[in-house]
């Protein structure tokens, strides 16, 4: 099943990337040096962020 979340993008002028959030899954952050960099990370953070939560609900996130 493929899930969609709403992203929020913003511009940092002090590092010169593009940040984006996740409020949905708090802590899910990324980066990238343009907005299709952003996005394309975002999906990998989404997904390592869900597979965390997953683990840890499991008991099995490795220690943390």
């Amino acid at each position: 099943m493929r899930r969609r979340f709403k992203v929020v993008l913003t511009w940092d002028n002090e590092t010169q990337v593009c940040v984006v959030t996740v409020p949905a899954l708090p802590g899910c952050v990324t980066q990238g040096k343009d907005r299709e960099e952003a996005l394309e990370r975002v999906q990998e953070a989404i997904t390592g962020h869900i597979g965390l939560k997953d683990n840890w609900r499991a008991g099995t996130a490795g220690g943390l």
